[in-house]
């Protein structure tokens, strides 16, 4: 079975939301779009959109609506997902003109919809107000039977098929929403997928009684494969719920496929832990990265693109292993990354505030500050420090990287850890957001690659409740 070639438009949403927790750093190149101390392996980012008392609409748009109960619905998708969120149209499209490459990303994303302008435009043909939350989980492939199946590549055997009971190795995508009633939503992802000439959508009357409709999913009003993915779109209970299957291996056509979405749409609720993803309702995005499940993700994605490029473009079979071995290792870069010697802090979150037709932005961004470092930080930091000017970050963190003090013995090189992170892919950034951007920062240039810290008229460092915090005023002097 051959591998499939690598997709990047339906997961280019989650990378705009991702953008947001890395601001300051650009995409990560590689993105194909598509999130420890024995604490927490999270990081949770949160944008918060407040309309002005006097802002209106724009036609054919409405103001974001009132916070939903987000915790919630967060626990009603499935467990262990590398990332976890939420994303109002509305926000995304503020979103868009804050982070690097937004414009361009929120160009490509409503094209891919069929529509110019706004994403709450583009969404607002699936049924989605511009201030609903469509919620998200991305569950990384079996990372153990992903990197089988590319070592079998390796040792010059035949990949074994999935049984006739096995699902698909592949990453899971759900996107949850409430549409608005009597939207048309089999009739928009039909006009949306029209111009993809190997997508096939099938309506599914019944959950599943039409040939090609899955049976086993509840509420499945319509589904569809492509050479690369298959989905499924289903009704309950008022909410809109999109699954998404990226098998890294097997064509989306193979029956394994729909087997794996089959057990997706079973799999228990649960969402993350309540601790790490501590984001407030109201917000008009929000990201919650589990590292472990992120590296699991960024490995198994790697391997699968690396099988693919090896295996379809004509390599000859003498370079083939060493080819193979070279983009297994690379790819397993992200595992390495996510497990520091000496993690010194972890669960970082970033808020983004901003008001609708007024420039400028707050940015908060917080972490738990981990027992090797946390009695230092506390000691340089426990009263606020503030600088002003474009700039300012540099020198407040001078004294912070040297309360952090000792990186560990496998970051005493970071130049060469920094090598790995583009080795490792896109993945790489969350992670060390998430995890290892005090272990990696020496300079200006890997500070402002990592952390929300460019251009700001204010910036302020500050430890609370066993946490670093950070602030940032973003936009013209006032």
């Amino acid at each position: 079975m051959r591998p499939r070639e690598h997709v990047i438009s339906p997961l280019a949403l989650l990378s705009l939301v991702a953008l947001a927790a890395c601001a300051g750093s650009g995409p990560p190149p590689g993105t194909t779009a598509a999130p420890p101390l024995a604490l927490t392996p999270t990081v949770s980012a949160a944008v918060a959109l407040v309309p002005s008392a006097g802002a209106t609409a724009s036609p054919g748009d409405e103001l974001p609506a009132p916070p939903s109960t987000a915790p919630a619905d967060l626990a009603a998708l499935p467990r262990d997902a590398a990332f976890y969120g939420w994303a109002r149209p509305a926000a995304l499209d503020a979103l868009a003109a804050l982070v690097p490459d937004g414009p361009e990303m929120r160009a490509e994303l409503t094209a891919w919809l069929g529509r110019q302008g706004t994403l709450a435009a583009a969404l607002a043909t699936f049924g989605v107000a511009a201030g609903e939350a469509v919620y998200f989980a991305v569950l990384p492939p079996a990372v153990k039977r992903a990197r089988a199946h590319l070592d079998a590549l390796i040792a010059g055997a035949p990949p074994s098929e999935p049984r006739a009971d096995e699902p698909a190795v592949a990453a899971l995508v759900r996107l949850r929403t409430r549409p608005r009633p009597g939207a048309d939503l089999v009739g928009a992802l039909e006009r949306t997928l029209a111009a993809a000439p190997d997508v096939h959508v099938v309506r599914c009357p019944g959950s599943g009684a039409a040939s090609g409709c899955p049976a086993g999913i509840p509420g499945l009003v319509a589904a569809a494969t492509a050479r690369h993915l298959a989905l499924a779109l289903r009704l309950r209970d008022g909410w809109a719920e999109l699954d998404l299957a990226l098998p890294p291996y097997t064509p989306g056509s193979d029956p394994s496929v729909a087997r794996a979405l089959v057990a997706f749409a079973g799999a228990p609720g649960g969402g993350p832990a309540p601790e790490r993803c501590a984001v407030a309702p109201s917000a008009g995005a929000a990201l919650c990265i589990d590292a472990d499940r992120t590296a699991e993700l960024g490995a198994a994605v790697g391997w699968g693109k690396t099988a693919y490029v090896v295996m379809t473009v004509g390599v000859p079979p003498a370079q083939r292993r060493l080819l193979l071995e070279a983009g297994r290792d690379e790819a397993a870069r992200n595992l390495e990354l996510a497990a520091p010697a000496r993690r010194l802090l972890d669960d970082g979150s970033v808020a983004l505030t901003a008001t609708p037709g007024m420039p400028g932005a707050t940015v908060r961004a917080s972490w738990t500050l981990a027992p090797p470092a946390r009695a230092a930080v506390e000691a340089a930091f426990g009263t606020e420090r503030c600088a002003d000017g474009a700039g300012a970050a540099s020198a407040l963190f001078v004294p912070l990287l040297a309360a952090f003090g000792d990186p560990g013995p496998d970051y005493a090189r970071p130049r060469e850890r920094l090598e790995h992170m583009k080795e490792a892919g896109w993945t790489a950034y969350p992670i060390a957001f998430a995890r290892i951007w005090p272990n990696l920062v020496r300079d200006d240039a890997t500070l402002h690659q990592l952390l929300p810290v460019g251009d700001a008229r204010r910036t302020c460092l500050r430890t609370a409740d066993g946490r670093l915090e950070l602030v940032q005023e973003l936009g013209p002097a006032r």
